[in-house]
């Protein structure tokens, strides 16, 4: 239980960080727009050129299922790895459960 509150309070702080930053970058658009400024593309607060991104730093990810098969002969954790985090999913967070045949790609160790 501990770590699923440790994982929905980092989840609540990066949508806060997103939020924040929207609403710093529509305070920066409204005062551009009161004393005439054009607002470049890159102020927008989704433009495409701005994104956040998560994950490894060298791009290196496995699906779930692989995971598994990686890790699971060396550590017990890991077995049935992909089955229990699909259940912890569509317990959680049932409008974004994925379905079977899609993978969840998770960071290399």
């Amino acid at each position: 239980m501990v770590k699923i509150d440790e994982t929905q309070e980092a989840i609540a702080f990066v949508r806060m960080a997103v939020d924040n930053d929207d609403m710093a970058h529509a305070t920066q658009a409204k005062m551009a727009i009161e004393d005439g400024v054009e607002i470049s593309a890159e102020s927008e607060p989704h433009s495409p050129e701005r994104h956040w991104t998560f994950g490894s730093p060298t791009g290196t990810r496995l699906d779930t299922r692989d995971l598994e098969n990686k890790f699971a002969p060396m550590d017990q954790d890991y077995i049935s790895f992909d089955e229990r985090l699909r259940s912890f999913i569509m317990h959680c967070f049932p409008e974004d459960a994925p379905r079977y045949e899609d993978l969840i790609y998770v960071c290399a160790r």
